[in-house]
């Protein structure tokens, strides 16, 4: 038999059928076969495997990965031995099948593959590159060691093989995936640490690379470092070992610790100066240290790396020792390219490199630095044109906003007569943009009165997903007397006080426009509606300067409304227990202490001032209404004292009149009673104690 192809499992149900599948192309034209090690599913990957194949054997699992293996070369019948894990799936078979159709397979021991290790679950276009020995010609001689991360004892001459493997055993956002293999893999490393034999700066290295995967930055460069620092001691020439440099740089760039990455890229470039890791990292390292540049330069250099990677026409590609994790990260390098060439004012150099991108979505990332650099050689219809044929073709709300945005910030920075001539020709058109900048010729132009075709036009936009300079359509409605509630009846609460911000920063009369507003709505009763004006209160209540007497009407229409609105939203049995964690946000938590606080009122005002500080507390924001129920309540708090007082005085005068009395009577025991009830009531009266102390000392 030619080939065996080995596999190791445990629980593997997930990818196993992939992983199976994707080798029968080679099972039905080489003279092979499929050997499975379980190691103690309890899911389905047992059943699924003996559909497969017959050779499937079931070993007790010893946390050691080099254990299982030797037992797969027992169990394999071929002359060679592929080796695959359960969640790798064949990408190019007929590679393989090549190497042994065409007598390659007599030339050479041991082959290396390639292995796409993809990071994150529905996206394959980021990954990273793995060249790893997995072909073997099978002797007696050859076996592995280590209880993870195994070694294979292979011989020369080894083949570069260019077959493909897409492997799913790293997908960082499966939490419970990257938590077990962390737990796993830093257990069997600290074990194999122990072992005097083991190779501590591989161990360490590997160690790094399990806390890097797991987040643990600042562990991950101690292990890092400690790699480093036993291949100096132990005087290795680490340029055999390059992986050490490379998860070093990394760290330390992560670790945001510059200097040192550069220091250390600086030492492995002189070692070797074609890996591209080293390039891509070193020109973030550099754009940290605003040496842009330099970082051009590293970019620039990466980038025709990165082109010989692609073509197999460099050696370091075949490194079995090194990952490779930028090789899907041309793109993100170009656009870095053009944000640092907008640095250094080279505006050419951003065009030509945004023209590389084919990607719109990585390129809505460097918009603004595109409109600028674009703008410096050419005019506002021609702005106009890239946008039509560009941006709104894709139709995609989101890039289109991104865009919008980009515009927005653009415009910011230039004068009155350059921004009249864009809203104009921006206002052609039948985009939400294109509408926002006919309502803003109308501003420009004074002309407040009702036009239905731009209203009705209001009425089919989805105002929610859009910006807050769109908030001119806000000023637009308010200014032309239209009624707000029935143009964005569903306008979202956040959203609305961005718009309202927005105009009033940027129009002195908007306060005054939205107090008329509110002042002109005097019965509404749709939820909605209430919503709406609560926020509007809510907005001018934060930003309004007002007079005292407006701003006493809206404070209470806040509280009507705001009071108004939680009822109805929440039951009595989330309102009434105070089930905080189940309301929207802190304001309708606030809300619903306001509504306790004033039921309070006639009841206990000592209460009603206890629900006053637990709504300050949740939402201190609002520090203004709770300051005038507080003087409103604590009006009421003086009134029950002073009464109190009063009938405090009224008691001591009847008190004291009787002791006087009884006095007079001779009636001197009765005098004491009366005078220790007094006390009892009143303990620290001076008058009583010296009379009830003289009587004492007399009688």
């Amino acid at each position: 038999m030619k080939l065996s192809i080995c596999i190791m499992t445990k629980n593997s149900e997930r990818y196993i059928k992939q992983c199976l599948e994707s080798i029968k192309p080679i099972i039905n034209v080489i003279d092979s076969e499929i050997v499975v090690v379980d190691t103690g599913s309890t899911d389905n990957t047992v059943e699924i495997v003996k559909s497969y194949t017959d050779k499937i054997y079931s070993h007790y699992w010893n946390d050691d990965f080099s254990e299982i293996k030797n037992l797969l070369i027992r169990y394999a019948s071929g002359e060679w031995l592929l080796f695959i894990d359960s969640d790798e799936i064949i990408e190019n078979p007929e590679e393989l099948i090549s190497f042994f159709e065409l007598g390659k397979s007599s030339m050479y021991n041991s082959a290396t593959i390639k292995i796409k290790n993809y990071l994150f679950k529905d996206n394959e276009e980021i990954f990273v590159l793995s060249t790893v020995l997995r072909l073997f010609r099978k002797d007696k001689d050859f076996y592995f060691k280590g209880s993870i991360h195994e070694q294979p004892k292979f011989k020369q001459p080894v083949y570069s093989l260019n077959l493909y493997l897409k492997h799913y055993g790293y997908i960082k956002n499966d939490k419970k995936l990257m938590e077990y293999k962390f737990r796993r893999n830093v257990k069997l490393l600290e074990k194999e640490l122990l072992n005097r034999e083991s190779d501590k700066v591989y161990i360490y290295y590997q160690l790094s690379v399990s806390y890097t995967m797991y987040g643990r930055y600042e562990k991950a460069l101690y292990y890092a470092q400690k790699a480093y620092e036993e291949s100096i001691k132990n005087k290795i020439d680490l340029g055999n070992r390059m992986y050490v440099y490379l998860s070093l740089i990394k760290l330390y760039y992560i670790n945001q610790k510059y200097l040192e990455a550069k220091n250390i890229a600086e030492k492995a470039l002189k070692k070797n100066d074609k890996y591209i890791d080293i390039y891509y990292v070193l020109a973030n390292i550099n754009k940290a240290l605003c040496n842009y540049n330099e970082a051009i330069n590293n970019y620039l250099t990466y980038l025709d790396l990165l082109k010989l990677y692609k073509e197999n026409k460099i050696d370091v590609i075949n490194d079995p020792s090194v990952n490779h994790e930028t090789v899907t990260y041309e793109k993100m390098a170009i656009v870095d390219l053009c944000s640092l060439y907008y640095k250094i004012n080279d505006y050419d150099k951003v065009i030509e490199f945004y023209k590389k991108l084919d990607d719109i979505n990585l390129a809505s990332n460097i918009f603004y630095e595109f409109i600028f650099s674009f703008m410096q050689k050419n005019k506002i219809n021609d702005l106009k044109s890239y946008y039509d044929l560009n941006i709104l073709s894709i139709d995609s709300t989101e890039l289109a906003t991104r865009f919008e945005v980009a515009l927005e910030k653009y415009l910011e920075h230039k004068g009155e007569e350059f921004k009249t001539d864009f809203i104009y020709q921006f206002s052609n058109g039948v985009s939400s943009y294109s509408l926002l900048n006919k309502v803003r010729v109308k501003i420009l132009n004074n002309e407040f009165v009702l036009d239905n075709s731009i209203i009705e036009s209001l009425k089919h936009i989805d105002i929610n997903r859009l910006p807050n300079f769109y908030g001119d359509i806000i000023y637009y409605i308010l200014k032309s007397k239209v009624n707000l509630l029935q143009i964005f009846h569903a306008i979202k609460e956040d959203n609305l006080l961005l718009y309202l911000e927005y105009c009033k920063d940027k129009y002195d009369d908007f306060n005054k426009l939205v107090l008329e507003y509110l002042k002109d709505i005097d019965s509404y009763e749709d939820l909605t509606e209430i919503r709406i004006l609560k926020t509007m209160e809510k907005f001018l209540l934060l930003f309004g300067d007002l007079t005292n007497i407006d701003y006493r009407f809206i404070l209470e229409r806040y509280l009507v409304d705001g009071i108004r609105y939680i009822t109805r939203v929440y039951s009595q049995e989330v309102i009434n227990n105070e089930l905080i964690d189940d309301v929207k946000d802190n304001e309708h938590a606030f809300l619903i202490y306001i509504y306790h606080a004033i039921n309070n009122k006639g009841v206990n005002i000592k209460i009603s001032i206890a629900y006053l500080k637990k709504a300050l507390n949740i939402y201190p924001l609002m520090k203004i209404v709770v300051e005038y129920l507080l003087e409103d309540f604590q009006k009421i708090l003086d009134g029950e004292k002073k009464a109190s007082n009063d009938e405090l005085e009224k008691l001591k005068k009847t008190f004291k009149d009787n002791i006087n009395l009884l006095l007079e009577a001779g009636k001197i025991s009765e005098v004491i009673i009366l005078i220790n009830e007094y006390l009892k009531i009143i303990p620290n009266d001076i008058e009583m104690l010296t009379l009830k102390s003289d009587l004492q000392i007399r009688f």
